[in-house]
């Protein structure tokens, strides 16, 4: 790798990515050979300087490495490496002015939800929701909402709030019609809000 090099940073950054999925298949005693492949391509990219196809594969990949962290991952060590992963290529990305699309932005937040349950005791809970495919597919994030008002976990609730193309007062409201809220109102008041409501129910 040269310094003088335009790309260099993302030929850094990609190094450390690789090695760390590496890293976290060969735990799981998984085949990587697809890393190869992936390297292959932002290679190619690489030699037309075609920054915006090496932005697009490089979410891609992160996403596609995301899911497996889901499916496979019981606990939050690679997890976390991933999330600063995500936002070392985030500044990356403003340096470079790229475009990060709306699919990619659902997938990461929806990643670091999965990730702040799994850090949580009541874990077992990821095994009994939907796919990350169909939750993305139909943009709905009720069982979220619903554990995060059980658990009275405000983080989430604001993770959802950050979802492209998802209004989470609306759909708080359509899940607890008896919740009068306003939009905008922060996370932890709503929470406050739902545990008299839980409490009131329960005397």
């Amino acid at each position: 790798m040269n310094p003088n090099d335009p790309d260099y940073i993302i030929e850094l950054y990609w190094f450390g990515f690789k090695q760390s999925m590496i890293n976290f298949y060969k735990t799981i005693s998984k085949n990587c050979e697809h890393i190869i492949e992936w390297s292959n391509t932002l290679n190619n990219y690489k030699s037309n300087k075609d920054y915006m196809n090496i932005e697009n594969c490089i979410r891609d990949y992160i996403s596609l490495y995301s899911f497996d962290l889901i499916k496979y991952s019981k606990y939050v060590y690679h997890d976390n490496i991933l999330i600063k992963n995500i936002k070392r290529w985030n500044e990356i990305s403003t340096f470079y002015n790229f475009t990060k699309s709306v699919k990619h932005t659902k997938i990461v937040i929806l990643f670091m939800i999965y990730s702040q349950i799994k850090s949580l005791e009541h874990y077992d809970f990821l095994n009994n929701i939907r796919t990350i495919e169909e939750i993305l597919e139909s943009n709905n994030y009720d069982e979220f909402i619903i554990y995060s008002f059980n658990n009275m976990k405000p983080k989430i609730l604001e993770s959802l709030k950050k979802i492209p193309e998802y209004n989470i007062y609306e759909n708080i409201r359509r899940l607890y019609p008896t919740i009068n809220i306003k939009n905008n109102l922060s996370s932890i008041k709503i929470i406050q809000i739902v545990k008299k409501i839980f409490i009131n129910n329960n005397e």
